[in-house]
């Protein structure tokens, strides 16, 4: 079951309507990405200020890291099946395309930083750079995890959700692909949020 279900956004005095009105961007291409994207959200904001980060900050890199979506291909981005090497490919470019609309918009470099390495790897493994460890800003391994952690844990159209402590297990067994050092922080944090 996901963590958030009904778009919560659009009340939130915190957000600015510029954000708002990416995520209504997102929500009329995706359901699905806009609910992930407010899990997503949600994480950062109560996770990262225990790390001395700004919460707003943080909710906002949550909250848009996959707004680039918008510019993908439905038949790619909605596809129940898995994406074939050239679809993929295709997928790929949406953290390029993100980073172009938070520029667009004016959103803090940093915001633009952790949302266009996200998808880096702490072994090397990841797009669109090949970036590793410390290489990669602090902020997009942090939602690595993050976002890892809620795409297996939350509705995809290809699959079921799993268990929050069996999201954590999977992403453990590929911890090499992970920063340790956040993931034990953050495998602590859902730990106690959940009361395990």
């Amino acid at each position: 079951m996901m963590l958030i279900i009904s778009p919560l956004y659009v009340n939130d005095a915190q957000l600015s309507s510029v954000t708002k009105f990416l995520l209504d961007e997102i929500k009329k291409k995706d359901i699905i990405t806009v609910l992930h994207s407010q899990n997503v959200g949600y994480y950062m904001k109560k996770f990262c200020p225990l790390l001395g980060y700004d919460e707003k900050l943080c909710y906002t890199i949550g909250l848009l890291h996959d707004v680039g979506k918008i510019k993908v291909d439905d038949n790619i981005l909605l596809k129940k099946d898995k994406l074939t090497s050239k679809e993929f490919k295709i997928m790929k470019k949406h953290v390029i395309y993100s980073a172009e609309i938070l520029r667009e918009h004016n959103y803090d470099k940093r915001i633009i930083e952790a949302v266009l390495y996200h998808h880096e790897r702490f072994d090397g493994s990841g797009y669109l750079e090949g970036l590793k460890g410390k290489e990669i800003p602090e902020l997009s391994r942090i939602l690595a995890i993050i976002d890892s952690f809620d795409a297996l844990s939350s509705f995809r159209l290809y699959r079921e959700p799993v268990p929050y402590l069996e999201a954590l297990t999977i992403i453990e067994r590929d911890i090499e692909k992970y920063d340790r050092h956040y993931f034990r922080l953050f495998k602590n944090f859902i730990k106690n949020w959940i009361g395990k």
